[in-house]
């Protein structure tokens, strides 16, 4: 009995753990959209599209944002790539258990 008391606990602290990475990677993928947003965008009132966002730090040099990271925002964010936030967002990865 006591084993199986431990292999719960065990269980419990891993689904905590992979809620609180899940929590993590979606508040720090909206901050870094956000940001990608704050330092490309010069118009308001629209949203514009994550992949124009990317394609303008890749033309523009005074952005703020390093080319360097350009492959690795084409790769996390969009379509061609893992597209890890809609991924996420959307639910289409396993994600946190209801606890009501």
């Amino acid at each position: 009995d006591d084993d199986n008391d431990n292999d719960d606990d065990n269980d419990n602290d891993n689904d905590g753990r992979r809620e609180r990475t899940l929590i993590a990677t979606l508040l720090s993928l909206n901050m870094v959209e956000s940001s990608i947003r704050n330092l490309t965008d010069d118009t308001h009132g629209r949203a514009p599209l994550l992949k124009d966002m990317i394609e303008k730090i890749e033309n523009s040099s005074d952005v703020g944002i390093p080319i360097a990271l350009v492959p690795i925002l084409r790769t996390l964010l969009l379509p061609s790539g893992i597209n890890l936030r809609n991924l996420l967002w959307h639910g289409f990865l396993p994600g946190i258990k209801t606890h009501w």
